[in-house]
């Protein structure tokens, strides 16, 4: 197959092939590529899709006899693609642990990991591409099938999920000194291992897709060129996140605010806890969920006004929403926080910052406030606390959009952003070819 093929209605025919480690988004990019007929091949590690007796014995599993570990491995499964089209890695998991467990600091975390999807990268080139005329993978995670790709027709496309690596870090050293000892287990690098790796899958990328105005923009300041850049909103499954699930509290009793994610100061956290504080009020609680990455004894101040839930499965998150009235997402640099808009697919109003994505319409389905600003979290949540038909308001709102957040869009945005790609390295194929003819 060549990139200069077209399909019966004169488009370029494309043949992609995805690569990323764990369940990302739910699997939406192999999903909506699968669905259309242009799926190649899906890269990962672990996954439960294409093990038919093995999942089998899993699912006969009662579910209080399964463990977290376990619930998380049968979360590995996308049901619309085909099990032929996925080549899965699986002790890579095990690689992927150990590593982490064996790391002593944050520089051994990213060589550790640089490791690993070396080794990734390595099977992925050692299996080859088949008839791929694109190949899609996450940043960091690409950079020697980029340098091992040799056939020019095959694009190049890289999506950025998150903000630049040297931007993280930078944010790290801010908040490190806004809010010292609270964070434990981190610190600041002065020089991060995975951001030459960065730098070099930009410089290579034909396309760099990312999933905000925000990130677009702080890309640009980065040095990648803007004729790279295309803007494409996550998805939200909505089969998996629906209005009917949740089971409102919005009683006498108060309201439930609710946080999911890392528990540590690039989320914003401390300001969220201080913003509870601020407002101390008995007719708001809060609803701590994630790994925690703070000081057990900081925490404790807080006692009064929110509940440390730790880390659960994703599976669970819906369930977490069923309990909530509001998510608060803070976060100080993000590519876009998934739950923000699983979070409006159910119908929950979301505050946010402009730093944690795009998905909320201000006023809409949720309040977008500044960053680092603990007595604007405070208002924000007064204001639904003290107006339950705002609260109301904006969740009717979020339910009525929420055909917006679907994989649908998603799919119909990720295929015009191959295609073009794939058209103008025909166009400049032919230009190549031409310029040979002519001298």
């Amino acid at each position: 197959m060549s990139g200069l093929n077209s399909s019966a209605n004169g488009k370029p025919a494309l043949r992609v092939c995805v690569a990323h480690v764990g369940a990302r988004r739910y699997y939406a990019l192999p999903r909506v590529l699968a669905a259309r007929g242009m799926l190649e091949y899906f890269f990962t590690d672990s996954y439960l899709g294409n093990k038919r007796v093995l999942r089998r014995l899993i699912d006969t599993l009662p579910a209080s006899l399964t463990p977290s570990l376990l619930k998380r491995y049968s979360g590995r499964v996308a049901i619309d693609v085909p099990s032929q089209k996925v080549v899965s890695f699986d002790g890579l998991r095990l690689r992927v642990g150990m590593s982490g467990r064996r790391a002593t600091s944050s520089k051994a975390a990213a060589l550790a990991n640089i490791a690993t999807v070396k080794a990734f990268n390595a099977r992925i080139l050692r299996h080859g591409l088949g008839e791929a005329n694109v190949f899609w993978t996450l940043v960091n995670s690409g950079l020697e099938v980029f340098q091992g790709i040799q056939e020019a027709r095959v694009v190049k496309v890289l999506d950025q999920n998150q903000m630049p690596r040297k931007t993280v870090q930078t944010v790290y050293r801010m908040e490190m000194e806004r809010w010292p000892d609270w964070q434990v287990g981190r610190e600041s690098l002065d020089v991060d291992p995975m951001e030459e790796r960065q730098c070099a899958e930009w410089e290579m990328a034909d396309r760099v897709v990312v999933p905000s105005e925000f990130v677009l923009r702080a890309l640009q300041e980065s040095g990648v060129e803007k004729e790279k850049l295309r803007v494409i909103s996550y998805p939200v499954d909505l089969d998996r996140f629906r209005p009917e699930f949740r089971e409102p509290s919005r009683t006498s009793k108060g309201l439930v605010v609710l946080f999911v994610g890392e528990v540590g100061i690039r989320k914003g956290v401390p300001d969220l806890l201080e913003g509870l504080r601020l407002l101390s009020s008995r007719q708001v609680r809060a609803r701590i969920v994630g790994p925690i990455a703070l000081s057990a004894d900081k925490l404790k101040k807080f006692s009064l006004y929110a509940e440390f839930i730790g880390p659960v499965p994703r599976s669970e998150i819906y369930k977490e929403l069923q309990r909530a009235d509001m998510v608060v997402f803070p976060s100080l640099c993000e590519g876009s926080a998934l739950v923000v808009g699983e979070a409006l697919a159910c119908g929950v109003p979301v505050i946010t910052t402009e730093e944690s994505g795009s998905l909320v319409r201000h006023g809409v389905d949720g309040q977008v406030v500044e960053s680092r600003n603990p007595a604007a979290i405070a208002a924000a949540i007064d204001a639904y606390a003290s107006d339950r038909e705002l609260l109301s308001e904006h969740g009717a709102n979020a339910i009525n959009g929420r055909s917006r957040l679907g994989i649908g869009a998603y799919g119909e945005k990720v295929v015009a952003v191959a295609r073009e790609a794939v058209m103008a390295r025909s166009m400049l194929t032919v230009h190549q070819t031409s310029w040979f003819v002519d001298h």
